[in-house]
């Protein structure tokens, strides 16, 4: 934890704040359309994104390792399916099924 000059709040950026739970070091690209989005809490083995076209959704760690070659609209037919299989309250997870 760092004290940013001119704020009362302490930063949390980059330490661990719980176990298995970061607060991200700058702005990361949406792995469907490109664009900046907001890292959200990583928990479990999945990377959460919040992104302005494409909402929040997550993507499991072993799509980035396993899946090559996506275009756009494969990455859209994936959060499709992710979302059809979300629970009430619970953000949709592409797992690398969903590009077979």
């Amino acid at each position: 934890m760092q004290q940013v000059a001119g704020s009362p709040q302490p930063s949390y950026r980059g330490c661990c704040i719980k176990r298995g739970m970061t607060v991200p070091d700058e702005p990361i690209n949406c792995p469907i359309c490109k664009s900046k989005a907001q890292e959200l809490d990583r928990t479990g083995d999945a990377t959460g994104f919040d992104c302005g076209e494409h909402g929040k959704f997550k993507v499991a760690d072993t799509v980035f390792s396993t899946v090559k070659a996506t275009t756009r609209e494969q990455w859209e037919r994936a959060l499709k399916l992710a979302k059809g299989r979300a629970k009430l309250n619970e953000w949709p997870v592409i797992r690398h099924f969903d590009f077979q």
